[in-house]
């Protein structure tokens, strides 16, 4: 083996590192539990109280006209009327 390849070696042994040092630097630094906690932090997002009150009334109108758009009644098999056997849905296809 040449004296540069194994200098090349080296300096590529060096660059990676330096790029794990910076990043540990980066982690232990100030605020490190915080920046550790948002990157291993899954789940739901945060949804501050007036957003979430908006997306409910959004979705409480949403279903109201989903509710008068079209409900039909729908008999299963051989019932007589008011026996209880009439089913409503939502959808009309």
């Amino acid at each position: 083996m040449d004296i540069f390849d194994v200098l090349s070696e080296i300096q590529d042994e060096r660059q990676r590192l330096d790029k794990v040092i910076t990043m540990l630097e980066y982690f232990a630094g100030p605020h490190a539990d915080c920046r550790v906690l948002a990157v291993e932090t899954r789940g739901r997002k945060y949804m501050p109280l007036q957003e979430r009150m908006r997306a409910s009334q959004r979705m409480k109108e949403y279903w109201a006209r989903k509710r008068t758009e079209g409900v039909e009644t729908v008999v299963y098999g051989p019932a007589q009327a008011g026996s209880g056997a009439e089913a409503k849905h939502d959808r009309t296809e």
